[in-house]
């Protein structure tokens, strides 16, 4: 199930994301996951093969001040 994320929420590599329907500028349909994690922002990155990604570089930085504010931001959880 999708659930928002919120800034005080602390990511953890492997999670899945997917930006909200707020972001226009976005697909809604692509899925992220979190690759790096550190204290004041997260890297997230398509779900595809890891190869392409590091050649085409399509790592993106979510700083968790700007969740919910700027940006958002939806979690896979199973529960």
């Amino acid at each position: 199930m999708w659930k928002p994320l919120a800034h005080t929420y602390k990511a953890n590599v492997g999670d899945k994301v997917r930006f909200a329907d707020t972001n226009s500028f976005v697909n809604k349909e692509t899925t992220y996951e979190v690759v790096k994690i550190e204290r004041h922002y997260f890297e997230i990155c398509p779900s595809l093969n890891e190869q392409l990604l590091i050649k085409n570089n399509l790592k993106k930085v979510i700083r968790y001040f700007d969740l919910g504010y700027n940006i958002g931001l939806e979690i896979w959880t199973s529960h």
